[in-house]
């Protein structure tokens, strides 16, 4: 079974950040592009959240923190 990723993704004052989200990713064929509008960058909140399956079942995670060290530490 392939798992996917869904990217929700938005920027309409950068279209070059949006095509290069698009030209990567197509190189996957489990991640899924969803574009928005975002009306205000820095007001937005944006939650992350996984599906983690495993042999013995389901783990679902959500958090507001990025995946980048300097936002867990």
């Amino acid at each position: 079974m392939l798992s996917y990723i869904l990217r929700v993704y938005g920027n309409k004052r950068d279209g070059n950040a949006t095509k290069e989200i698009q030209i990567q990713s197509k190189k996957y064929r489990n991640i899924k592009l969803f574009g928005v509008q975002i009306h205000d960058m820095f007001g937005t909140h944006h939650t992350k959240m996984m599906f983690l399956r495993y042999d013995c079942g389901l783990r679902v995670v959500i958090h507001s923190a990025n995946l980048i060290a300097r936002d867990w530490d």
